[in-house]
């Protein structure tokens, strides 16, 4: 797809998706800044910041993650799903109140969700991701816990 058309922000976004499916979250990064620089007034930009924001719990930079997950939303106020990934970084980061705050408007739309449940809502089912990224991903529901999901 990149071939044919250099030019598209989405491409990029969905390699940055599988590299981090795959355990290579820091690679990942790479591939949503590109997305980000191709489309920087794309209408789906907050799908990469989104990315972004997951790829960097992952990786413990939990204040940045928390900055994509918040441009996100603001590009895309209606992507209400991912205040979850935002309650975890404001977790992880120490910010117990907007932890809670980020949880309580995921909960209004999603009440029944819990950290063992939480990954059956993502596109990508856990078990077709690599073992590397269930090890990291175990970081953004310890996040979860934190912002007060129930187990």
């Amino acid at each position: 797809m990149i071939a044919e058309n250099p030019g598209e922000p989405w491409a990029y976004k969905e390699i940055g998706l599988s590299t981090m499916y795959l355990g290579r979250a820091l690679g990942a990064l790479d591939w949503f800044a590109k997305a980000d620089r191709l489309g920087p007034r794309d209408p789906g930009r907050w799908t990469w910041l989104d990315g972004q924001g997951h790829a960097l719990i992952l990786l413990g930079r939990d204040e940045e993650a928390a900055r994509s997950l918040r441009a996100a939303l603001d590009s895309n106020p209606n992507n209400v799903g991912k205040y979850a990934l935002l309650a975890s970084a404001y977790a992880l980061a120490g910010f117990a109140d907007k932890s809670h705050l980020a949880l309580a408007q995921y909960q209004k739309y999603y009440p029944d969700v819990t950290v063992g449940s939480f990954r059956s809502l993502s596109p990508v089912p856990l078990n077709l991701t690599s073992q590397k990224y269930r090890q990291q991903f175990e970081r953004l529901k310890e996040g979860l816990r934190k912002a007060g999901m129930p187990g």
